[in-house]
């Protein structure tokens, strides 16, 4: 019998996404912005996240690892427990 892949353990984080918009009111601006995010052709891919002490910039248009927030450029590694790691995390034994 095959075990699924031992998924991460969930943590905290918060995720933020940043836009500077043009509007004539607040509620303008974040409607805008909704509508900017939400397109299919936006550009809007790129988030900070922040998990205690850590900070990583994750473009989803990219690769990126989720152990040291590098670029893996197109060369990570899918491991069983879930992680996409770059090949320096992987050489390192992390998983």
């Amino acid at each position: 019998m095959s075990k699924e892949p031992r998924q991460p353990a969930a943590k905290h984080y918060r995720v933020t996404w940043t836009i500077d918009v043009f509007a004539p009111t607040p509620g303008d601006a974040a409607r805008k912005a909704l509508e900017t995010q939400q397109r299919e052709d936006s550009g809007a891919t790129v988030f900070d996240v922040v998990e205690v002490k850590h900070t990583w910039r994750i473009d989803l248009d990219s690769d990126v690892c989720d152990d040291c927030g590098k670029d893996t450029g197109n060369e990570g590694v899918n491991c069983p427990d879930g992680y996409y790691i770059c090949r320096e995390c992987f050489d390192s034994g992390k998983h």
